[in-house]
């Protein structure tokens, strides 16, 4: 096999595997939150997830591909799909609204994920664009990164905020103080 050949198959797998995540992201957003309308945020995220998309599609397949920058971003992108999955589990049948939607969820989850993080799902999605765009590496790809991550932690921020104007802003407030925002921290204590 031709160093040209191996190439194109590395671009073929990874670009395989980064859509199908993303139809998996895509098909599971529509599947397992409550859709209460979308609001101009979701329609950001949605935009912005599939230009990024796009941006590493076209980086990919004009760029020389770095093998193992390829096993890297695959890695890094099925660590935020792992992570996803888990937050799936762990809510299935809890009725958690889509991002932006402007509601309070049902109830507080605090188990699997939920306990080391309070945005668990917005963490993945972060997760698995920092491995898209590893590959992808292009300025374009990069500022889309930021603008998205951006975007998720508005949206939990202003979760947040509709949480503790609620009749759950006691257990919210209490729930917070022993959970990280969205990036585990070996400095709180985790309770079993």
């Amino acid at each position: 096999m031709t160093s040209d050949a191996i190439t194109i198959a590395i671009k073929v797998i990874f670009l395989t595997f980064e859509i199908a995540v993303f139809a998996g992201f895509v098909i599971a957003a529509h599947r397992h939150f409550k859709q209460a309308g979308k609001g101009v945020g979701t329609g950001l995220i949605y935009a912005n997830s599939v230009l990024l998309m796009g941006a590493t599609f076209y980086s990919t397949l004009l760029q020389t591909v770095v093998p193992i920058r390829c096993a890297v971003a695959v890695a890094i992108s099925s660590a935020g799909a792992l992570l996803f999955r888990w937050a799936v589990i762990t809510t299935r049948d809890r009725g958690l609204y889509l991002a932006c939607s402007g509601r309070v969820p049902n109830g507080l989850v605090s188990s699997g994920p939920y306990k080391y993080v309070r945005h668990p799902f917005y963490l993945s999605y972060i997760i698995f664009w920092i491995g898209t765009c590893l590959v992808a590496d292009s300025l374009v790809a990069y500022v889309l990164l930021f603008m998205l991550s951006g975007l998720y932690l508005k949206a939990a921020s202003d979760e947040e905020k509709m949480i503790r104007q609620s009749e759950r802003r006691v257990e919210y407030e209490e729930y917070a103080a022993r959970t990280s925002f969205m990036l585990p921290s070996p400095f709180r204590r985790i309770e079993s």
